[in-house]
């Protein structure tokens, strides 16, 4: 049997179907390389990313590892502080140069960043320091200090009372020390008594003259105040810092002189507000001479009150009391006594002894004194005691509270100021 042979011709339609396999297959192949190209562009960032954050950490945790050995280094400079101005004075402050302080500085940073995560050599860190805007010679920088430790000395004061008055003998005579001094051993102000409130004092209690004259009061010895473990030039070093007089005896005789000139002008007004009193001075007066009667007057109103006066300081230098406005039962002498007081030997108690010490009168003449005064004199104090003690080449001049610097490690800067 023969066979036919049956041929199959496609039609359009398979035709087309078998092309649009073909541009399936090929977009598909497109696509895909499109897609890896893609996702090679995204990892490609990725990674870009992944490293310039790694590189920014890196530089990051340099620059913190930089701070923090520089700002160690900076505590442990501010560490090296004087231990017997800290100890006797309650102040924090070194002695160092800005070469010194910007060398010590370098020395530190080194050392801190010779094991850190990129080490550092010497050559790779600049040091510039300086601290002349913290010299403890500066009056608002030494303030400031004094003002601080005040404000425990207003709690915890290290003065103690005395077993018996202390005598005046020393005396400076050494002019080449005296130049160095803070004040120069200037007589700088004068007290001024106008104006102040001597019975009123609790009014001045606050602000830094409270505070600076609470240090003075118990860092300080007087006649009647001693600083246990802590030796000094002066028995009398708050006489000193009214006086500015290198000699005990000058010192004594200045606060002395004070205490009669604001006594006299406290009785002066106390007679003339005693109409009793004043009776007394009016008979004396026209018994004396009737032509000029209150010119006499006013010469014996001066008398009694020089005299009253003259045993007000008597009696503080014994160690009783004397009050500020006083009364009645607190006046000491009468008329007929004050007239022949200056023959008398000692002094005459009044019937009421309550009042003020004499170093409450010392407290209230620093209140007069002006700050710049005080605290030179406060400055003296603590530059003679020290090179007497310890130290005999100690100058306040050279003792800094703090410093600025800026540091240049692998080219990058720092800058920083540090104080106590």
């Amino acid at each position: 049997m023969k066979r036919e042979k049956i041929e199959i011709k496609p039609n359009r339609n398979t035709k087309v179907k078998s092309k649009l396999k073909i541009s399936i297959r090929e977009t598909l192949r497109s696509r895909k390389g499109a897609t890896c190209v893609f996702i090679s562009l995204i990892l490609s960032s990725m990674v870009f990313a992944a490293t310039v954050i790694a590189d920014a950490s890196y530089e990051k945790l340099k620059e913190s590892e930089v701070d923090a050995a520089l700002r160690i280094g900076a505590r442990s400079v501010l560490g090296e502080y004087d231990i017997r101005l800290k100890n006797d004075y309650g102040i924090f402050a070194y002695t160092a140069t800005c070469d010194e302080v910007a060398e010590k500085l370098k020395n530190y940073g080194f050392h801190s960043l010779s094991g850190s995560c990129e080490k550092m050599n010497a050559n790779s860190i600049e040091v510039n320091a300086d601290n002349m805007d913290y010299s403890l010679l500066d009056c608002n920088i030494l303030k400031e200090e004094l003002v601080r430790a005040g404000k425990l000395c207003a709690f915890q004061s290290r003065a103690t009372l005395r077993t018996s008055a202390a005598t005046p003998s020393e005396v400076v005579r050494n002019e080449t020390a005296i130049k160095t001094l803070a004040s120069g051993g200037k007589n700088l102000h004068i007290l001024n008594l106008d104006g102040f409130d001597f019975v009123n004092l609790g009014r001045y209690k606050t602000g830094e003259n409270y505070f600076l004259n609470e240090y003075i009061n118990g860092s300080f010895k007087s006649r009647f105040m001693d600083i246990p473990n802590r030796s000094s030039i002066f028995n009398y070093e708050k006489e000193y810092i009214l006086s500015g007089k290198f000699s005990e005896e000058q010192s004594l005789s200045y606060v002395k002189r004070s205490i009669f000139t604001l006594r006299e002008g406290l009785n002066t007004a106390h007679i003339l507000a005693d109409h009793q009193k004043m009776e007394e001075v009016m008979e004396l007066a026209a018994a004396i001479s009737a032509v000029g009667e209150p010119l006499e007057a006013a010469v014996i109103v001066a008398i009694w009150a020089s005299a009253e006066s003259s045993n007000d300081v008597k009696l503080l230098l014994e160690g009783n009391k004397v009050a500020f406005n006083k009364t009645k039962s607190q006046w000491a002498l009468t008329l007929p006594k004050a007239i022949v007081y200056a023959f008398t030997d000692g002094s005459i108690k009044p019937q009421d002894k309550s009042g003020k010490l004499y170093d409450e009168y010392l407290e209230a003449m620093l209140y007069l004194q002006d700050d710049e005064t005080k605290i030179l004199r406060i400055a003296d104090l603590i530059q003679l005691n020290l090179r007497a003690d310890y130290n005999n080449s100690l100058l306040i001049k050279e003792f800094y509270t703090g410093f600025n610097f800026t540091a240049f490690v692998d080219g990058k800067e720092y800058s920083y100021e540090q104080y106590y």
